[in-house]
């Protein structure tokens, strides 16, 4: 049987400290549940540099409010350039036969599950709004396209809900601040993780010196 599972370990320590890990970590794996651990996918970063995982960058950068460097969620850039070039293989002129409210109808759903994801990212509100002034912006060019005749007042006459959307037949474009950014909420730091923690009586390894700094391991099981 074969197993496939990605997963991300935080070691407070230097690189060193971060490659013992690792190697405890194969050990364990193979000893007590017979997994193989691939040692050319589990990468071990600085944890300044980040992480994609689960479509999210993982980084550690200083707090706004209190300077202190904390970790935190960020929408990928690539994930940003995705979601525009998704959405504009949508409005494409050869999409102009369709209307409005089916595009709406198409458009809506990713964009609520797009933002719902994304929601906990740290920043989210800022980049949700730049993609709603992009969106705005491209429904009007795919208007424009589909009525070439008539001017833009005519089309916002037609088309424009309340300040600042689209609409047609009661269906409005769905904005990504419709899903508010949202704070995780804290766990707290006892977490039993089953195989290398005191929480639940399980130590499998001694102690090691204090650490200097911070290291990511992101691996994944064959």
């Amino acid at each position: 049987m074969r197993y496939a599972d990605d997963f991300v370990i935080l070691v407070d320590g230097a690189q060193q400290d971060a490659e013992l890990e690792k190697a405890r970590l194969g050990e364990y794996l193979s000893n007590e549940l017979h997994l193989e651990l691939s040692q050319e996918k589990t990468l071990i970063t600085r944890a300044e540099d980040g992480i994609i995982f689960l479509g999210y960058k993982v980084i550690k950068e200083k707090s706004l409010r209190t300077n202190i460097p904390v970790g935190k969620l960020r929408i990928p850039k690539d994930k940003l350039l995705m979601i525009r070039k998704r959405i504009k293989a949508m409005t494409t002129r050869s999409s102009t036969g369709k209307s409005l409210w089916e595009l709406l109808y198409q458009i809506n759903p990713i964009i609520r599950g797009w933002s719902n994801y994304y929601r906990y990212a740290t920043g989210a509100t800022k980049d949700f709004n730049a993609l709603d002034h992009w969106m705005w912006k491209r429904i009007y060019l795919w208007l424009k396209k589909k009525h070439r005749k008539s001017t833009s007042h005519a089309i916002r006459r037609r088309y424009k809900v309340g300040n600042w959307n689209w609409g047609e037949r009661g269906l409005a474009l769905n904005l990504f601040v419709n899903s508010p950014a949202t704070r995780y909420r804290r766990r707290g730091t006892k977490i039993s993780n089953g195989w290398n923690d005191e929480i639940d009586d399980v130590n499998f390894y001694p102690e090691v010196q204090p650490p200097i700094s911070g290291y990511t391991m992101l691996g994944e099981l064959l």
